[in-house]
């Protein structure tokens, strides 16, 4: 594989002055599953998808099921069954074949995988083909375990569409600990990201604007890469108690002034977010979240 950072990536990586440890670190990116990686995948039950609507606009959404939904067809395609709800913002087609982010993540045990590259549906299942296969650290991940006592469908009661964040998904924001992330590259390839911090750590300024850090990583800055020559995104918050979901669209910035830095203790660089469009779906049934046990990590 040649070329495993684009301009947006290395430009970040110059800045911060981590070459050295990205270079090092693109060792692990694959564009085949390992047995390893297919085996961890076996006993999952939930992961994080990025993708565009229709309208060009990044959306983040998540995927669950039985362990087993997610299967590794050979070295580079991926199988996964599951229903993704009329509502939700992503639909996947079987006529199209479009890019997608994919993160598969276990916060029990604070194992994340990331795999880039296209999806399409095939019946009731859909398949990705990966370019990009690479796992991440525990940093920031808080360590939950899914109770899903009334199976893993997901089902749909009601749904709110806005231009803004009301009150009350204001306050849902200021108390999250984790969020989801997808971003696009300058051509056009998707990724899907995990965030992670003590609870209070994206400071909503007002109901358009949200800022957020950016601590230590792996020095890859995939994600504030793709945000340098694409600042299209889309932000994902999970309610862990009542399985619903607050999902963000809009353009995103990176922030290297220390004046907003000394907002953030152990950031380095923050990033300011503008929505354009948000979507909250209520759902009943189906997913539920242990208590948090915060990462050691965090700041």
């Amino acid at each position: 594989m040649k070329n495993i950072y684009h301009i947006g990536e290395r430009t970040v990586q110059a800045r911060a002055g981590e070459v050295q440890f990205a270079e090092q670190n693109a060792k692990i990116i694959s564009d085949r599953f390992s047995k390893g990686i297919a085996t961890f995948f076996k006993s999952q039950t939930f992961a994080v998808l990025a993708s565009k609507d229709n309208a060009g606009r990044v959306w983040t959404t998540f995927l669950v099921g039985e362990p087993g939904f997610i299967e590794v067809v050979d070295e580079s395609m991926l199988r996964i069954e599951t229903v993704i709800p009329n509502e939700d913002p992503i639909r996947i087609g079987e006529a199209l074949i479009q890019n997608a982010g994919l993160i598969v993540i276990d916060t029990n045990i604070r194992v994340r995988i990331r795999v880039n590259g296209n999806i399409r549906r095939q019946g009731g299942s859909l398949l990705l083909n990966a370019d990009q296969v690479y796992g991440n650290c525990p940093k920031y991940i808080q360590q939950r375990t899914m109770l899903a006592s009334e199976g893993y469908g997901r089902r749909i009661v009601d749904s709110n569409r806005g231009v803004s964040l009301t009150i009350r998904q204001q306050r849902w924001i200021n108390e999250a600990d984790t969020f989801y992330i997808g971003t696009t590259s300058p051509d056009g390839a998707m990724d899907a990201s995990h965030r992670g911090g003590n609870p209070g750590f994206v400071l909503v300024q007002d109901e358009k604007t949200l800022l957020f850090p950016d601590y230590a990583g792996n020095s890859m800055f995939n994600t504030l890469g793709n945000l340098l020559i694409e600042p299209s995104a889309g932000l994902l918050f999970l309610n862990y108690s009542n399985a619903s979901s607050l999902h963000v669209s809009g353009e995103a910035e990176i922030v290297w002034d220390e004046k907003e830095l000394i907002r953030f203790r152990g950031a380095n660089r923050c990033v300011r977010f503008s929505i354009k469009e948000t979507l909250e779906l209520f759902e009943v049934g189906g997913m539920r979240w242990s208590e948090a046990d915060m990462s050691p990590f965090n700041p």
